[in-house]
């Protein structure tokens, strides 16, 4: 009876010593995936921001946005490099599309990107890129009343063979079904570019257009919440069949 009752004590130390292994692996791991999706990778650094006006800056991911029809935005992203790099590329498209054409936005003023490559080279150790978008939802789309989740993925290139990415999310808008009172039909209504006033770098241009890629790895977009929420789960499957 003794050596029974320790031989089952015995069990349940290796299973609780097993479940704290798996807990602290699963944080680790967490941990880490959190970090680069805030924007960070083995080559370089992004952070990006959404605004309504140019002026006023939510840091990404934003979630509560709301549009309307023919409304416009701004996007801007700051890029660094760890390294010295034979390019980056950086593209901006929507979720669930593949093309402009068929995209709840269009791109009115910035670098060429919006559901393509554009490419930066060549690139040094700690050089910095600040470039800002004017978007705006098209006045015609027949996406509304829902979201419209709009993402950034930036590729660093330390040769054709070894690059490293960052992606994710930069605003969620939900799409209204009412006309802007300020839409205007003209697509060059846009801003001076050249210079951020939230941070006071000048936006530095690329080279030339972008290219295609071939590294197409995403970071997994999530907030610190779905992470104790899944931890909560799985401690409870334990619990429960323990």
């Amino acid at each position: 009876m003794v050596i029974t009752n320790f031989v089952g004590e015995i069990k349940k130390m290796k299973k609780t010593k097993n479940l704290f292994i798996f807990f602290f692996s699963f944080l680790v791991f967490m941990i880490i995936t959190l970090k680069v999706s805030a924007g960070e990778c083995e080559y370089g650094t992004m952070k990006a921001w959404f605004s309504k006006d140019g002026i006023k800056w939510q840091s990404a991911t934003v979630y509560n946005a709301t549009s309307k029809l023919g409304e416009p935005f701004f996007i801007k992203a700051v890029i660094r490099s760890k390294i010295d790099l034979m390019s980056i590329d950086v593209k901006i498209w929507e979720t669930g599309e593949n093309k402009v054409d068929d995209s709840t936005y269009e791109l009115l003023d910035g670098p060429s990107c919006f559901f393509t490559y554009y490419d930066i080279y060549p690139v040094s150790k700690n050089d910095s890129f600040t470039y800002i978008w004017k978007f705006r939802v098209k006045p015609d789309t027949e996406w509304v009343e829902g979201n419209a989740p709009l993402n950034i993925y930036t590729q660093f290139d330390k040769t054709d063979q070894d690059n490293d990415g960052i992606s994710f999310t930069i605003v969620n808008l939900y799409i209204q079904n009412i006309l802007c009172k300020n839409y205007t039909e003209r697509l060059n209504d846009t801003i001076n570019t050249g210079y951020d006033n939230n941070t006071g770098s000048g936006i530095t241009p690329a080279n030339k257009p972008g290219k295609p890629s071939q590294n197409t790895n995403k970071t997994p977009d999530f907030k610190v919440t779905d992470v104790v929420m899944t931890l909560v789960l799985i401690m409870l499957f334990f619990k429960r069949n323990g």
